[in-house]
């Protein structure tokens, strides 16, 4: 087959066009309005995605920083840590829970849930001291094995925050699998007041 071929069969094999009736301008006005409602619902939801990546990431990347915003956000802390920073700062450390699941037939109660994670968190050793050991433990383990992470650009406070969130993280996920409780959800923040400085 030939392209001549080819053409005259694409068009004895179009469609016949409609005329311009009323109809099929309200019809086409419809589709029109509903592609705008739906590009309006994905600017929406970007833009919502956008601003919940904001927060978390102006918090430490795990929730939004100020008890304020947290309450207004509906995220009460299960527990909170109070500690300072390495250069004497007083900051909290927080975490609240979600509700676990079945596993393998045994149900964790949720007072079961909650003291495994106290525990865990009394553990945690959150003095100066061992902040800074495990800030210069996790430099040096990101800068080994991945030279390129972002988490080495932010800056030594924010780092020392991320450091002491992900502690936290796997101290109670840590204590969750001693125990044999699996997936049990949950959020934290580390904040620290530094603006005495």
């Amino acid at each position: 087959m030939d392209d001549s071929q080819l053409d005259s069969l694409l068009r004895d094999g179009a469609p016949a066009i409609a005329a311009r009736s009323a109809r099929l301008h309200d019809a086409l006005g419809a589709v029109g309005a509903e592609a705008r409602r739906t590009r309006a619902r994905r600017r929406s939801w970007a833009l919502t995605a956008g601003l919940t990546g904001a927060l978390m990431v102006a918090g430490t990347g795990a929730a939004v920083a100020s008890p304020e915003v947290r309450q207004w956000l509906g995220w009460e802390p299960d527990r909170t840590i109070e500690y300072l920073s390495t250069t004497g700062d007083a900051c909290t450390a927080a975490f609240r829970l979600g509700y676990q699941q079945k596993h393998n037939g045994l149900l964790h109660t949720e007072a079961e849930v909650y003291a495994v994670a106290m525990a865990a968190a009394d553990r945690l050793d959150l003095t100066p001291g061992s902040i800074a050991r495990l800030v210069a433990a996790e430099r040096a383990e990101l800068e080994t094995a991945d030279p390129e992470s972002p988490w080495l650009a932010l800056d030594p406070e924010q780092f020392e925050d991320w450091t002491v969130a992900e502690a936290l993280r796997a101290a109670l996920d840590r204590g969750f699998a001693d125990a044999g409780i699996v997936r049990v959800d949950f959020d934290l923040s580390v904040v620290c007041d530094r603006s005495g400085r």
